[in-house]
């Protein structure tokens, strides 16, 4: 039975395979010298060469075409965020978000994510709400600006979504959107605050350029390449001739630019060109063989330099992951416990001997947390969620479990409180507003459930549950007038709610 090993060291987790750090797979399993001459036979064309190249030429052809579309969208989107970006420094589109047009807004929002959920499909939601958008505004200068954001959403979408067919050019955007990281560029926020805020819609335009125009730059060359490759393999598919196949420029060898190469810290080229001088050309003068020599002595002494440094970092890095492989492997384990067997024990044991192991890393410390949440070892789920809150205080995931792990243990207030913090962060935990109601309706605080089942009926409208439950605390407030409507509203909603 073969054995295959993993020597990513923490960079890719791969079933079926045994981790090993790769420094010690080379001492363990490669001792034998290479005879290179093997590998001179392997050296040839492949027997089926033919059919890849045809095989491959409509392949190519494709990647051609996607660039094309990356190309001609970027390049719409970027013309759309020029007109939006021209038109707000105007003032008569500025301050275009009225308290009209935002409650406009927030309903053609709330129909579009109905009729979405209604076809299942939310990949609709942004077609449903331009369209309606566009219907309903009647102002030319706001219509024009979100017909400009249409035209650049359609676009950015396409060029996206070309870029992720394509490696190299997602891998250009990803570089673009690590730039977007610092804090000059990051503006989360829709589109009515885009139109209430100037300095928000700016950023976002720059945002959006910026990516876009790296998308664009990157097609366009992959293209000329993609292009010339194309119609070398054609010809080739034409006329059978091999030579086509084979470089016919050789690189000039040029030693002027070598300080350049060894400022990059780049030894490797600087010490090829001048070892094939001095081996190759026959006729070298003094004062062209002393300069080869010397940039060849001073690229080898860089490599003799990189080697130690390679060696100093293997040796001060090899413990940090020869655990990291060991963390990442009880981490796997636990997962596995805990999606088959719901064996939250054993898995916790794992979790905790992960994070002793490395205690700096965050996945271990989190998942020994939840599986003491679901282990009803609530206190100490607790001690382990107060360090990660008080460690990561940006993280609202980790308020919002610490919450609902304090509520579970009694603790009310606090678990409330932890909530509240993560909803003033985000507006991802709305939806448990309608619990946090309940939980103030179940202790007889019915104004503040009120408050808390207004706040969810505002995103969630169509929930009778949370209509009829706002009914029994006004009730309760002896609000019958407004309870009377709540109540009928939850009938509007469902005709059978008294129905058995």
């Amino acid at each position: 039975m073969k054995k295959v090993f993993n020597s990513t060291e923490g960079g890719a987790r791969i079933k079926g395979t045994t981790p090993i750090p790769l420094c010690d797979y080379i001492k363990e399993y490669c001792q034998e010298t290479i005879d290179k001459s093997k590998l001179q036979p392997l050296l040839t064309y492949a027997d089926d060469g033919d059919e890849l190249i045809e095989r491959v030429i409509p392949l190519l052809q494709d990647d051609i075409d996607n660039l094309d579309t990356i190309i001609k969208s970027s390049r719409i989107a970027m013309a759309a965020n020029i007109g939006m970006a021209n038109l707000i420094e105007r003032k008569k589109y500025q301050k275009l978000m009225k308290k009209k047009t935002e409650k406009l807004f927030n309903k053609i929002i709330t129909e579009a994510k109905i009729e979405c959920e209604a076809r299942q499909d939310f990949t609709l939601f942004n077609h449903l709400f331009y369209e309606n958008l566009l219907k309903g505004i009647k102002k030319p200068e706001l219509k024009h600006f979100i017909k400009l954001s249409q035209i650049n959403y359609n676009h950015s979408t396409q060029a996206h979504q070309g870029a992720i067919r394509n490696p190299l050019v997602n891998v250009a955007i990803y570089g673009a959107s690590r730039q977007i990281q610092g804090r000059e560029l990051k503006a989360e926020s829709g589109l009515i605050d885009f139109l209430k805020d100037i300095e928000i819609a700016k950023i976002r335009i720059k945002r959006n350029s910026l990516i876009l125009k790296t998308a664009k730059k990157a097609s366009e060359s992959l293209r000329k390449s993609y292009k010339e490759t194309l119609n070398l393999l054609e010809e080739y598919n034409d006329t059978k001739n091999d030579e086509l196949l084979r470089p016919i420029i050789k690189e000039e060898i040029n030693l002027d630019d070598a300080e350049s190469y060894f400022e990059t810290g780049n030894w490797a080229h600087p010490l090829i060109d001048s070892d094939k001088i001095m081996l190759t050309d026959k006729c070298l003068n003094l004062k062209t063989y002393n300069k080869a020599l010397e940039i060849y002595s001073k690229a080898i002494n860089l490599r003799q330099e990189a080697i130690q440094q390679a060696r100093l970092n293997e040796k001060e890095n090899l413990p940090y992951e020869r655990k990291l492989l060991k963390y990442n492997q009880l981490i796997e384990e636990a997962k596995e416990i805990g999606k088959k067997g719901k064996d939250f024990e054993e898995a916790t044991k794992l979790l905790k001997e992960a994070t002793e192991l490395l205690p700096e890393e965050i996945e271990g410390r989190w998942g020994y947390a939840t599986a003491l949440h679901h282990s009803k070892k609530l206190d100490e789920a607790i001690i382990e969620y107060q360090k990660l809150t008080d460690d990561f205080p940006d993280n609202a995931g980790f308020k919002f479990e610490f919450g609902q792990v304090l509520l579970v243990n009694n603790k009310t207030q606090e678990g409330l409180k932890e909530i509240g913090k993560a909803m003033e962060m985000t507006d991802e935990y709305d939806h448990f507003l309608v619990r946090v109601g309940e939980i103030y309706q179940e202790s007889k605080m019915y104004d503040e459930a009120l408050i808390a089942y207004e706040n969810y009926l505002e995103k969630f409208p169509h929930d009778y549950k949370a209509w009829y439950n706002k009914s029994t605390c006004l009730g309760a407030l002896n609000k019958n007038d407004e309870a009377n409507k709540a109540q009928k509203k939850a009938l509007e909603i469902n005709p059978n709610l008294f129905k058995k």
